[in-house]
């Protein structure tokens, strides 16, 4: 079975199983400096092949070593289905990074 996507433009707001294809063009942190710069999320912007943007953001709490993208296994299957694509960083000490271009 292929995997099907929709477009940003087509998501909606509420529960649902909708799978987006995009590229990430930045993502920075959003700290509490009360806090001794303490980490509460990570802030996205994304674009699809529509070239529609959409941000959105990652809670500090999603962001546990639970999480998949912490998951060793997950980056690499992530390389695997895209060998040559350059945004796909998968470093040998187990730190994973997807960068994204504004292309």
């Amino acid at each position: 079975m292929a995997n099907s996507y929709t477009l940003l433009a087509n998501l909606r707001a509420g529960r649902c199983s909708n799978t987006a294809e995009v590229r990430l063009l930045r993502f920075w942190e959003a700290r509490n400096i009360n806090k001794g710069g303490e980490l509460m999320s990570i802030e996205l912007l994304l674009i699809d092949e529509a070239e529609r943007t959409g941000s959105g953001g990652i809670s500090a709490i999603q962001l546990s070593s639970e999480h998949n993208a912490n998951n060793e296994d997950v980056r690499f299957e992530l390389k695997d289905l895209h060998p040559d694509d350059p945004q796909i960083v998968v470093f040998k000490h187990g730190v994973g990074e997807l960068r994204g271009s504004s292309k």
